[in-house]
């Protein structure tokens, strides 16, 4: 009986300990989030898009958005970021090959 009652109560601690790292978590979280949809929503792309170029679906991409708990969340962001400035730095090259006259190919 004890061992049951001992696994409950780390159970119960573990749920309490997860609650408390969303709760402290949350808003940092939720703002980075924002700054992400901003960002995708710039470039007039949706979920589906964003999650088809970085190997996920649009609902994981959507709950990285929201702030909500995703796996592998630090390299879900690194992978988003590294998309936007991939086009971003295409969008500049390109547009500095066609002021200059210079053929564009890629």
């Amino acid at each position: 009986m004890e061992l049951v009652k001992g696994t409950g109560a780390l159970a119960m601690d573990s749920k309490q300990r997860k609650e408390k790292f969303l709760q402290e978590n949350y808003i940092r979280w939720n703002n980075e989030g924002m700054k992400l949809r901003e960002r995708r929503l710039k470039h007039g792309m949706s979920l589906e898009r964003v999650g088809e170029m970085l190997g996920t679906s649009g609902s994981r991409v959507a709950r990285l958005e929201k702030g909500l708990p995703v796996s592998l969340a630090k390299h879900l962001t690194t992978s988003y970021n590294l998309l936007f400035d991939h086009i971003e730095l295409r969008k500049t090259l390109r547009s500095f090959f066609f002021d200059n006259g210079l053929n564009w190919r890629v």
